[in-house]
């Protein structure tokens, strides 16, 4: 934090983060995942990727969206009885209930995971977006899309939307 006090000056390029927002709305939020992928590599260093745990990934997405006038993020929604567990991220439109809501699914690896190791995650987080996506909080919603997304280290590893 002290060395954010000590810039002269800060760049935020609102223009893609809006087009990812946008993106969002048109039912592809991989456009969004790419660009939290990006900008989180361009701020991190090795030693974080040695420490980083899938809540890291949850708060890095959520927070993403603190500019968006269409989308907001829930953490950790717990879901009772049947399809039991707790959602890693829900977004929702905050205005427009036709835009696309989406119940986001994360996992994490270790930098030297392999790809098989990647495919069997991607394949335990689509299991489990589907699972919630039965569940009573989320029946409810009618434009749902189900998003497993693996990272491995501090990189954007694999996506499945659904």
């Amino acid at each position: 934090f002290k060395n954010v006090l000590k810039a002269s000056e800060y760049v935020f390029n609102n223009e893609e983060f809006f087009a990812a927002y946008n993106a969002l709305a048109q039912g592809n939020p991989k456009l969004w995942l790419n660009l939290a992928d990006r900008r989180l590599s361009q701020a991190s260093g090795v030693h974080l990727g040695v420490h980083v745990s899938e809540t890291a990934f949850q708060m890095m997405l959520a927070s993403t969206l603190w500019a968006s006038s269409e989308y907001g993020g829930q953490l950790e929604i717990e879901l009772r009885g049947e399809n039991s567990g707790f959602i890693d991220l829900l977004l929702t439109p905050k205005h427009d209930r036709s835009l696309p809501s989406y119940v986001i699914e994360l996992k994490h690896l270790k930098t030297d995971a392999g790809n098989e190791a990647v495919q069997k995650a991607l394949v335990g987080a689509k299991e489990q977006a589907q699972r919630y996506a039965r569940g009573e909080v989320l029946k409810g919603i009618s434009n749902l899309k189900r998003l497993a997304v693996v990272y491995k280290g501090l990189r954007l590893a694999a996506i499945d939307i659904f």
